[in-house]
């Protein structure tokens, strides 16, 4: 199937990409409505012809689109305020400025302060010295009450007695 497309929808010419476009679009059509063998290869030698001032229906739409004439002339000059050519900062800071944006930074915030801030504030003092979690937050890396490591001192001392 992929040789019968290029061969149908690949023709050298010197009409422009845009009316090509528009002819393979019709073809196309007439290919995708055919419905018997006899049809099929009807459709694919078709070589319709492009009138911009009346299209067919079927591709009316691209009016506009073929009446454009392109200059190879011309060169592309990239657009400094599209995203992909912004820095980090830059970026991040138009993406935090968007108001789809705004729940996700009010999420992280309001987690931090509940996470972050208020539990450890909320917990006990005999809770937060064998927590593993307030370690953490803390800067202690999981490391639990006064001891740097208070379980391998237990291992030490019980392979002692044996």
């Amino acid at each position: 199937m992929m040789r019968f497309g290029r061969r149908c929808f690949s023709s050298i010419s010197s009409e422009s990409p845009r009316v090509a476009i528009a002819k393979n679009m019709l073809k196309y059509e007439a290919i995708a409505k055919a419905t018997s063998e006899a049809e099929l290869a009807a459709a694919s030698k078709l070589a319709p012809s492009i009138d911009t001032a009346a299209l067919p229906s079927s591709i009316g739409h691209l009016k506009g689109f073929l009446s454009q004439t392109s200059s190879s002339s011309s060169t592309f000059v990239k657009d400094p305020s599209a995203w992909q050519n912004l820095s980090f900062g830059a970026f991040a800071a138009k993406e935090a400025g968007r108001k789809e944006t705004y729940p996700f930074i009010i999420g992280a915030v309001v987690t931090y302060l509940l996470l972050g801030v208020m539990l450890p504030m909320a917990l006990p003092k005999e809770g937060k010295k064998d927590s593993k979690y307030i370690s953490y937050i803390e800067g202690r890396h999981g490391k639990i009450g006064d001891h740097h490591d208070s379980h391998d001192s237990h291992k030490h001392d019980s392979h002692a007695h044996h």
